[in-house]
């Protein structure tokens, strides 16, 4: 299903492949330094909830990948839950970080039901299932080992505690 979903995107644009562009304003999103989720070698753990009825980040799981017309890529799949059974209509934030603390990648991603997509945006996280989400980014140094903050909020409002992961260059 993955090499599907990727074969039927549209050429990406400069900020990034399947993936929102620009700084935004959030007050609800952060740098915070959640010891329980950094994980070096592609993956992070949850920090919990951000309080109730907030979905839960349980995993993220990073991977470089080589895509025709693309060149790498970093895809990004989280596990989740979501009390409310709202995750689709909310949004995803999400930094990526490369050496010296440089901000490589910032974006605000709308949650969709892969299902229900005919056309794919840029600005777009994907629902999966039940229990995942999936985005791509690319435009970044496959070299430089990169770290991930993200956050999630729901179609109610509710928003996850910041969970991170990392992944060692390529």
């Amino acid at each position: 299903m993955l090499v599907l979903f990727l074969a039927a995107c549209d050429a990406g644009d400069d900020n990034g492949f399947l993936s929102g562009s620009g700084r935004y304003e959030n007050s609800a999103w952060g740098i915070t330094d959640t010891a329980d989720t950094a994980d070096t070698g592609g993956g992070g753990g949850g920090g919990g909830g951000g309080g109730e009825g907030a979905p839960v980040l349980s995993d993220v799981k990073l991977e470089w990948s080589d895509y025709p017309n693309y060149g790498i890529v970093l895809l990004i799949e989280v596990a989740f839950t979501d009390e409310g059974d709202d995750i689709v209509g909310g949004v995803v934030y999400a930094d990526i970080f490369q050496p010296g603390d440089e901000l490589a990648y910032s974006g605000v991603l709308e949650i969709v039901d892969i299902a229900e997509v005919e056309e794919q945006s840029p600005e777009t996280a994907y629902y999966l299932d039940d229990e995942t989400l999936f985005f791509a980014v690319d435009n970044l140094d496959e070299t430089e080992d990169s770290w991930l903050t993200i956050e999630a909020k729901d179609a109610s409002g509710n928003v996850s505690s910041t969970t991170e992961a990392s992944i060692d260059g390529a």
